[in-house]
């Protein structure tokens, strides 16, 4: 675990996100804050969401399921920007963005094609977290062969953003809690 977040680091952040230097300060604030210096480690993060309450085995499953779709890149830490992308999704990014975004947090073997398991499980996590019923779970099934357009076991970029632009996509983003 580091000190300090370089500052070739806030620079991507600023660039690659568009966002403003009084915007991306305050969210390195808010990473410093944490007090885990560069990364968040899968225990760090653990700790900051036991400190909501107490985390039943399956709601920490869940959380597992969010760190792994936070951790872009795959390298079991969360850096500031990856921290920067979850605290700016829902008033920063353009749709293409989010899509983009919700795609590498999807896709948890990083082949670049979401499979209906990856999708299941991004799908279930956010139902556990959320407390949801499980029930809206059954047809997954049915909505990946919808989404897919029932030809195909994975969705490349393309058909995966064609597909969450659909009506049935929006229905899935909603459920997920990222719209």
């Amino acid at each position: 675990m580091g000190t300090n977040v370089s500052k070739d680091d806030v620079e991507r952040v600023s660039k690659k996100l568009n966002l403003s230097s009084s915007t991306t300060k305050d969210l390195l604030k808010s990473f410093v804050d944490l007090g885990c210096g560069t990364t968040i480690t899968r225990e760090e993060f653990h700790q900051f969401v036991s400190r909501m309450g107490e985390i039943s085995k399956e709601r920490r499953e869940a959380w597992n399921t969010v760190f792994n779709m936070l951790d872009l890149d795959g390298n079991q830490v969360i850096d500031f920007y990856e921290f920067s992308v979850a605290m700016i999704y829902h008033s920063k990014l353009t749709k293409d963005e989010k899509i983009e975004n919700i795609f590498r947090m999807v896709d948890f073997d990083k082949d670049d094609k979401i499979s209906y398991e990856e999708l299941h499980k991004a799908v279930d996590a956010a139902a556990r977290i959320k407390l949801a019923k499980r029930a809206s779970l059954t047809n997954m099934k049915t909505v990946f062969a919808d989404l897919a357009e029932g030809r195909k076991d994975k969705l490349n970029h393309q058909e995966f953003r064609n597909a969450l632009l659909s009506a049935r996509g929006k229905e899935l983003l909603n459920l997920m809690g990222l719209l």
